[in-house]
């Protein structure tokens, strides 16, 4: 398995996407490859987050603070 550089975390705690949410969603609305996020709204989306079985962000640690730099949401389609 690959290890992230030092200054680069995972987060898969819940609060952690709410907190980085906006930059979630505007990343969905403006990459245009993301036909499918073009039509929610940022309300929907957060449903979407809390609904998901877990989210991790990929976070870059700056003097700053927390960067979003990766993001994904595991769900499924209710098969078991």
């Amino acid at each position: 398995m690959a290890t992230l550089p030092p200054s680069y975390s995972l987060s898969s705690e819940a609060g952690t996407a709410q907190t980085h949410l906006q930059a979630i969603y505007t990343a969905l609305q403006t990459h245009p490859g993301v036909y499918w996020g073009k039509t929610r709204t940022i309300d929907v989306f957060l449903r979407q987050i809390e609904r998901a079985w877990s989210c991790v962000c990929v976070l870059k640690i700056t003097e700053e603070g927390e960067e979003l730099v990766g993001f994904a949401r595991v769900i499924s389609d209710g098969e078991g």
